[in-house]
């Protein structure tokens, strides 16, 4: 039994004998002077009223809930703000309702076994939906939760997570790292009866010398994959330019096999229409030999 039920307890009783005392002498004042002896005995009766109260009555804060316990066991919850009242017997836990914001420094070690520093920020709320479980299961008080459960399960986690990257990964791959992470920790804090708002990846540190390989790695693939496509880009424009010279090949042998003679007569016959329409002066020399194409001579006088 803790001193803080003792004193509880011995508070309440001291009040109630206070009051009982009291209300005697209130009603049964001895000697002459009963109005005075009144007036003590009301001023002892509302000091120990005083002290009942104390000793029964507890306050929840906004965002905050109440795990009521008698003799080790849960008596009740409460989430709701306001007065609430207990046996003097009865002890109570605060857990809050609010999101907790945690930063953390981890070191921990990736698939090669380098040791790398990660900075994250998590923020976790109770779940108090299952105080019950979490006072009798988890934590008897919310630091005890806190510094115990939560923050050791989140070291945990991101050891374990980071175990399975590789530190070129861990560099290259970020965001996904932090799904990852994310992922895991919800998952483990679930079993906790805790709930995980929002993991940061807020700053990675890796060895400078493993930070200064990556980079170069990364400069000569870039200069691999800048010269590969400018290779890709000289073999395309030379296949456009093939195709294209065929094209043109093509094109030549299709109007050499179609222009005859005759054609080439159809098609200045039709010029001839069109000129005739013209208002101005125009003489047309028309070759009659029927083995000519039939391009006229055109002569303005104009």
């Amino acid at each position: 039994m803790n001193s803080f039920w003792q004193n509880d307890f011995v508070l309440f009783g001291f009040s109630l004998f206070l009051f009982l005392i009291a209300l005697f002498i209130f009603l049964f004042p001895k000697g002459e002077r009963k109005a005075p002896v009144r007036v003590v005995a009301i001023m002892m009766m509302v000091i120990a009223v005083v002290g009942l109260i104390y000793t029964t009555a507890y306050q929840i804060e906004e965002g905050q809930s109440v795990v009521v316990t008698q003799f080790g066991k849960v008596w009740a919850t409460q989430t709701n703000a306001g007065i609430n009242y207990k046996l003097p017997w009865m002890k109570t836990y605060n857990y809050p309702k609010r999101i907790t914001t945690y930063s953390q420094t981890i070191e921990a070690r990736s698939s090669e076994g380098l040791s790398i520093i990660f900075d994250i920020t998590t923020q976790i709320r109770v779940d108090v939906a299952e105080l019950e479980n979490i006072y009798t299961l988890v934590a008897k008080n919310f630091d005890i939760m806190s510094s115990n459960i939560i923050t050791p399960s989140l070291r945990e986690v991101v050891r374990n997570t980071i175990s399975k990257f590789s530190a070129t990964r861990i560099y290259l791959e970020r965001e996904q790292l932090s799904i990852q992470l994310t992922a895991d920790a919800q998952k483990e804090l679930k079993s906790r009866y805790a709930i995980l708002e929002e993991l940061q990846l807020r700053n990675i540190v890796l060895p400078p010398r493993v930070e200064d390989a990556i980079v170069s790695k990364i400069e000569k693939q870039q200069e691999a994959e800048a010269m590969e496509f400018e290779k890709l880009k000289k073999i395309k424009e030379a296949e456009i330019k093939v195709v294209e010279a065929k094209g043109i090949a093509d094109a030549q042998k299709i109007i050499n096999s179609t222009l005859t003679s005759a054609y080439l007569q159809h098609e200045a016959i039709e010029a001839y229409k069109e000129l005739a329409k013209n208002s101005n002066s125009t003489f047309i020399i028309m070759p009659t030999d029927g083995r000519s194409t039939g391009m006229p001579m055109i002569l303005n006088t104009k």
